[in-house]
């Protein structure tokens, strides 16, 4: 089977090594422009690229994979099958139409369920226990296409954005050369999403990431799981001098009880830091302040003098 796999982030890279072990050729890999990256605003390659390239593959790099030039090139490779795995744009009609086996798709949860473009975080952030990973038909309609296969995944509760994401990589790389095995084989038979159990997956805003204190205890330890390592959940430390924006990167619910305002310091100890959340109170195990590396609470109180009383808030004036 003739591939041209489609991918982006780091999460795209153990699919594509796990097709090029397998007897499918991959003819060429598409990937998003070079984008500057960092303090220094570096131009940095896409981490499918930088595989690619390591594997001698041909890179096409398409700031719009739909224009009538992106798609002639894609269509001159004469590819069998689309793989695409977190590649970041929608491919239109035109260019699905390309490869004679049609495009599929690696997703991470059990569709009909989180279909868009967040369904790892936000299946941590629900409290789930449960995920997956799902090969499906691509149409223009986003997620919805035919399951090809699906098989389910535990969500630990130290599971993060992070080490779940890894799980999910290597578990859809598995079952992507299993559908590709099928398909070559006219062995698919293709199961129709119930439209009417899709639930939305969409991206966090910027508004999502600051911690609302007013909210249970469990939702925000949950929040803080589901964005750590990246974009990473925040709030404002009402320190004196001013308020502080800090990344929270492990949290933990500390009790049930009721002993402050939303927001409010509780206790500080070598444990950590306790807030008081809408129903209950959260520990925060790790932070990175502005400009600085993560580090642990202890640190954290070491080095910015964090007192019982001080208040954690949505915003600078916290």
């Amino acid at each position: 089977m003739k591939i041209v796999f489609f991918g982006t982030p780091a999460f795209s890279c153990g699919p594509l090594r796990a097709l090029l072990c397998s007897p499918h050729t991959v003819a060429g890999v598409v990937t998003g422009p070079d984008k500057p990256q960092g303090r220094h605003l570096r131009l940095l390659p896409p981490p499918v690229k930088e595989a690619a390239l390591q594997h001698g593959l041909p890179v096409f790099q398409c700031a719009d994979v739909n224009s009538g030039a992106s798609v002639e090139q894609i269509r001159r490779l004469c590819p069998d099958l689309f793989v695409v795995v977190s590649y970041g744009s929608i491919l239109g009609r035109e260019l699905l139409a390309v490869p004679r086996q049609g495009a599929i798709n690696l997703h991470t949860s059990l569709l009909p369920e989180l279909r868009g473009a967040a369904p790892i975080q936000r299946a941590i952030a629900q409290g789930k226990t449960e995920t997956g990973s799902t090969i499906m038909y691509m149409t223009e309609k986003l997620d919805a296409g035919d399951i090809i296969m699906q098989e389910a995944a535990a969500i630990d509760p130290a599971d993060t954005y992070g080490t779940l994401s890894d799980k999910l990589a290597l578990q859809g790389a598995a079952l992507l050369v299993r559908a590709v095995d099928m398909i070559q084989a006219g062995a698919v038979i293709r199961i129709p999403q119930d439209d009417s159990r899709a639930t939305c997956a969409r991206k966090f805003t910027k508004d999502e990431l600051c911690i609302r204190w007013e909210m249970p205890a469990r939702e925000i330890c949950d929040l803080i799981r589901a964005l750590n390592p990246r974009p990473c959940a925040h709030t404002f430390l009402g320190l004196r001098g001013g308020a502080a924006p800090v990344k929270l990167l492990k949290a933990a619910c500390a009790g049930p009880e009721k002993r402050g305002r939303p927001g409010e310091v509780l206790d500080v100890s070598a444990k950590g830091i306790v807030v008081q959340a809408g129903d209950g109170t959260v520990l925060i195990e790790r932070l990175q302040p502005p400009g600085k590396r993560e580090m642990d609470a202890a640190s954290f109180i070491h080095g910015y003098k964090v007192r019982n009383g001080d208040t954690c808030g949505s915003s600078h004036t916290a």
